[in-house]
């Protein structure tokens, strides 16, 4: 039977004592981290939405993070402490250890089965950091037979602005996005790693006085089996389609919180006509514009919407 939804203000109570405020430095990854987390346990792949923010301080990391439902990814269903150390030679701890249980909506005994996230690794390109690897369970009971209990990734958010604030009042996650064509779960680690492994190369900006717009994506010239991922921010909107004559419609909304919003398209293959090319409507209320996009297994189109508000 499901648990009860936390209070408001209990709500808010929680995301505020995730919430740090962090040092930057270069090569430093205090911040804010969200992706998602993989669960093997029973035999089951299944994904919920990750929320994570750490802070350095030296070789020292500390942080916190929450795991929650895909659809309801402002609702978190359980808090950890987590710290780890970086070895000398080394940018980023290989694991980090669960301190104590903080918040938790879970049957009693799932929370403990977290023992600590582990051989983690990090990516970083013009625009993007990653961090993704395993976890850990506490238990030798339905886990993997390699004994891994799962797999995570999470993408740091540019919010420096959020996450200095000392007491945050209201959930700062940002809305997780349906539509007719938008996956309910992220696709695969590797995802993330060749995006970051590509280069991003701007292909379109355009400024906006509406957090939401629509998508339109078609193929640019003749239908040859392009195949593309799209991501908002970070966030898989949209996994393996193909692009053709007929529109793969999105609707979005805009983080207002964020200087400019990035939308990716990754190149899943080139079809039979390299490279892989595509034609974006965007509708803003009564206005449509068209940016065209090229990518290919060394390069990601990135199309730039900069949220001006009347």
């Amino acid at each position: 039977m499901r648990k009860k939804r936390p209070a408001k203000a209990m709500l808010c109570t929680i995301i505020s004592l995730l919430l740090f405020t962090p040092v930057y430095t270069q090569d430093n990854i205090s911040g804010q981290w969200q992706g998602v987390f993989y669960t093997d346990m029973s035999y089951v792949h299944r994904p919920f939405f990750l929320n994570m923010i750490l802070r350095q301080d030296g070789k020292k990391v500390e942080g916190r993070f929450s795991n929650s439902i895909m659809d309801l990814q402002n609702e978190p269903h359980v808090v950890y402490e987590i710290s780890g150390l970086i070895g000398k030679k080394d940018k980023i701890p290989s694991r980090l250890m669960v301190g104590k249980i903080i918040y938790n909506m879970l049957p009693e005994g799932v929370a403990e089965v977290f023992l600590q996230f582990d051989e983690i690794h990090y990516f970083r390109n013009d625009t993007m950091e990653v961090l993704f690897g395993n976890w850990l369970p506490n238990s030798l009971g339905m886990r993997r037979s390699d004994g891994v209990g799962g797999s995570f990734w999470v993408r740091k958010l540019q919010r420096t602005d959020t996450l200095q604030k000392e007491t945050v009042v209201t959930p700062d996650l940002p809305p997780y996005q349906k539509s007719e064509t938008a996956v309910k779960k992220t696709d695969s680690l590797q995802i993330p790693e060749q995006m970051v492994k590509r280069k991003n190369t701007e292909q379109g900006r355009l400024a906006v006085n509406t957090k939401n717009i629509t998508l339109s994506l078609y193929d640019n010239g003749i239908a040859d089996g392009d195949t593309v991922s799209v991501f908002l921010n970070g966030k898989l909107l949209l996994s393996h389609q193909r692009v053709s004559e007929k529109p793969i419609v999105i609707n979005i909304e805009l983080d207002e919180n964020a200087a400019v919003n990035e939308i990716v398209l990754f190149a899943e293959n080139l079809g039979r006509i390299p490279p892989n090319t595509t034609l974006v409507v965007v509708t803003v209320g009564n206005k449509r514009y068209e940016l065209f996009s090229k990518a290919d297994l060394t390069e990601n189109a990135v199309l730039v919407f900069e949220y001006q508000p009347k």
